[in-house]
């Protein structure tokens, strides 16, 4: 029996509902995923919505698909949540290697492949999308970042585009750069850009945090876990179906989608146009969702978005939906817990402080008194030698003096000056703290 914690933010019973609304009833392309990843020892969803993302990135930027809203550029960001050693980096190589585009309607089967690129700025995201010549297609790039930290390090630099420029090449829209050094501009629907991201909970803040731009909403988030395996079990080896891209869709035709989705879309839009955007990000996520059921369709090689791609899409969006909020609890107690270690440090310096004054305190208590051969000493000059935030420490060890009977407070005949005496205790106190 394992000692390891199960991390995730579906319990198991919820991941078996995952399994069960995704793969079953899906037909043999994407049940062929599920039992690859398996026989492959790869997570199910996971390296489902990693084969999406890399068969939508494969295709062409005149690829688009329509909802009712006009065209929509597939350009698909996905976070892989998990541990250091998890698998995260692996992913995605493993679904390019097992996921085959091709052009249908040519008898040659032309693969289509994107291209694999980091991440190192804004400037550096546009002038990789940009054509070879004049008039030339925009490249089919998949930007690969192993960890999300580097992407929030690179965004906080000092006059950093990197966070704008996403928001746009996620919406395939026209990308332009103007400084001192760089000039160019890529056109809308000439270039297709996929994004994947590996994560960790307390790296997420890049994403999750910041401004109010909806960009968590234009990503899709999935835990690189398996729950399901069962251990010791022999899985067969099985083969992916190639990707056939349909010739409509390649030769600049939008992919449809069934009519229910179409109504549903529109009546998002219409909501919208009556009372404004929704404040959970509706909008951008129901955009994000379509474009990972176009990618479910493409796996299927089919010419058309149904209902079930959509259903699958949703589903998939929920699970991503609960790992953000996962992240951005885990953020905020991550705050909190830096806000009390905070209080903590700062009340351990006070507590330092305060025991260094009672040093000081002590002795300058005990030499005043002694040196007065038994009369009274005045004890607010003493108090008065102290600096400020030192003077509650001479007032504990007064107090502590006193209930020790080291010495007495009395006021001075005529007035309610307090004045110190020696107690029973006093010599005992000065060969403590060796005054002299």
């Amino acid at each position: 029996m394992t000692n390891r914690k199960f991390d995730s933010v579906y319990t198991v019973a919820q991941w078996e509902q995952l399994e069960h609304e995704v793969f079953d009833g899906a037909g043999d392309a994407l049940q062929r995923v599920r039992d690859y990843a398996r026989a492959n020892n790869r997570p199910p969803i996971a390296f489902l919505v990693a084969c999406a993302l890399y068969a939508l990135t494969a295709t062409p930027g005149r690829v688009r698909f329509d909802a009712g809203l006009g065209p929509g550029a597939p350009n698909l960001f996905v976070v892989l949540m998990g541990r250091p050693g998890g698998g995260k980096d692996k992913l995605i190589e493993a679904a390019s290697d097992a996921v085959t585009v091709l052009q249908a309607g040519d008898d040659l089967g032309l693969q289509l492949r994107p291209q694999s690129h980091g991440i190192g700025s804004g400037e550096g995201l546009l002038t990789s999308l940009q054509p070879e010549g004049e008039g030339q297609a925009g490249p089919s790039i998949l930007f690969t970042v192993t960890e999300v930290g580097l992407m929030g390090a690179l965004s906080e630099r000092q006059g950093s585009t990197l966070r704008p420029h996403l928001l746009n090449i996620y919406s395939g829209g026209e990308l332009t750069l103007n400084n001192r050094k760089d000039k160019l501009r890529v056109e809308r629907g000439n270039y297709r850009a996929g994004l994947v991201l590996g994560a960790q909970p307390d790296k997420t803040g890049f994403i999750i945090s910041g401004q109010d731009d909806g960009f968590k909403h234009r990503f899709v988030f999935v835990e690189v876990f398996d729950p399901l395996r069962k251990p010791g079990e022999e899985y067969p080896p099985v083969n992916l179906h190639p990707v056939m891209v349909p010739s409509s869709v390649l030769d600049g035709t939008p992919m449809g989608v069934a009519p229910a989705i179409r109504e549903k879309v529109l009546r998002n839009n219409e909501e919208t146009l009556m009372y404004g955007p929704p404040l959970d990000g509706g909008g951008h996520r129901m955009f994000t969702t379509l474009k990972l059921a176009m990618g479910l369709t493409l796996l299927r090689s089919g010419d058309r978005i149904e209902e079930g791609d959509y259903r699958r899409a949703e589903v998939l969006m929920g699970f991503s939906a609960a790992i953000a909020r996962g992240c951005e609890a885990h953020l905020e107690g991550q705050q909190v817990e830096e806000a009390a270690l905070r209080l903590e440090r700062k009340d351990a310096a006070e507590e330092a402080v305060q025991a260094r004054a009672k040093v000081k305190a002590r002795p300058l208590i005990l030499k005043a008194v002694a040196d007065a051969d038994g009369q009274a000493v005045p004890s607010s000059p003493l108090r008065q030698r102290m600096r400020g935030n030192q003077r509650g420490a001479f007032d504990a060890v007064l107090d502590e003096f006193m209930a020790a009977d080291v010495v007495h407070q009395v006021e001075e005949e005529g007035t309610k000056r307090p004045m110190l005496i020696r107690g029973g205790a006093f010599d005992a106190a000065m060969d403590k703290y060796q005054v002299s």
